[in-house]
Formats: C-alpha cells, sequence, structure tokens
C-alpha cells in the first residue's frame, strides 16, 4: 500500500499509512492474518488473498462504517486506491454534483 505524491491530496491515506496494530486490536477477522515480528511490528502478508482481503474489510469498517463481506471469488480491493480513483472522480465531476460514493470493486 504504497503512499506517495500522486495520491489525492483529500486522500486521508496520503500523509497517515493503515495502523495495523489498531486494526487488529479492534477485529479480531484481522487480527487472524497478521503476525508480530522480533521487534514488535505488526506486519501482514500482502501475497494472501486472506490476508489482503481481511485488510479490506477492516479498513472499509474502520473509515468507512461499512461492514462488507468480500466473495471468495472476485479481486480484492485496495481502499486507499479506490479511493483515490472516486476522489479524482469527484474533481472531475465537479464539486457541486450531489453524489458520494467509493467504489470497492465489487
Amino acid at each position: 500500500m504504497a503512499l506517495n505524491k500522486f495520491m489525492h491530496p483529500r486522500n486521508a491515506y496520503k500523509t497517515k499509512k493503515p495502523d495495523f496494530k489498531q486494526l487488529a486490536e479492534k477485529y479480531e477477522y484481522f487480527k487472524e492474518k497478521v503476525s508480530v515480528n522480533v521487534s514488535g511490528k505488526v506486519i501482514l502478508d500482502f501475497k494472501d488473498p486472506g490476508s489482503l482481503r481481511a485488510l479490506t474489510q477492516a479498513l472499509l469498517e474502520n473509515d468507512f462504517g461499512l461492514k462488507v463481506t468480500l466473495p471468495l471469488d472476485r479481486l480484492i480491493p485496495t481502499v486507499p486506491q479506490r479511493l483515490n480513483y472516486i476522489l479524482w472522480l469527484e474533481d472531475m465531476i465537479g464539486e457541486n454534483c450531489p453524489a458520494r460514493g467509493i467504489d470497492i470493486g465489487l
């Protein structure tokens, strides 16, 4: 989940990485997918689809209040990049557009 200068200025993930430790303390399904290294850092295996699924669910629930179930046979959206996409679309459509949303790729 790389943070970079190309992320939208309103994207909260541009300046603040998700706190895996806090997410693991709050969501049991996420805690089951992380490990702790010898220095105490909470580690997520980004190559494991189950771990990515748990991360996406935790971020959507924690940051947007959305409780979702992601099917095992579907692609797993990356929340920071999807949010970035929506924010750029919002800019192109215009600030006066009353529509709001988040694309979670289902």
